[in-house]
C-alpha cells in the first residue's frame, strides 16, 4: 500500500509541474504573440512614416522645380530689362 500511495505521490506531483510548466509555455506564448503585435504595428508605423516622408520630398521636388522656372522667368525679364535700358 504504501508503494501504491508512494506511485500516486509521485504521479500527482509529475502532473503538478507538468500544468505549472505547461501554464508557464502558455505564458511564455502570449508574450511572443503580443511582441510580435507590437513589431508589426511598429512596422506599420515606419511605413506610414516613409510614405508621408516620400509624399514631402515629392512636394519639396516640385516646389523647386517651380522655384527654377520662376527663377528663370525672372533671368530673362531683367536680361530684357537692362537690354532696353543699354538701348535708351
Amino acid at each position: 500500500m504504501r508503494e501504491i500511495n508512494a506511485i500516486s505521490a509521485a504521479i500527482a506531483s509529475a502532473v503538478e509541474e507538468q500544468n505549472t510548466t505547461t501554464a508557464q509555455i502558455a505564458r511564455n506564448a502570449d508574450q511572443a504573440a503580443q511582441g510580435s503585435r507590437d513589431v508589426a504595428l511598429n512596422i506599420g508605423s515606419v511605413s506610414q512614416a516613409a510614405a508621408d516622408a516620400g509624399a514631402a520630398s515629392k512636394d519639396i521636388l516640385q516646389a523647386a522645380v517651380e522655384l527654377t522656372r520662376q527663377g528663370e522667368a525672372l533671368r530673362v525679364g531683367a536680361d530684357a530689362f537692362i537690354a532696353r535700358v543699354r538701348a535708351a
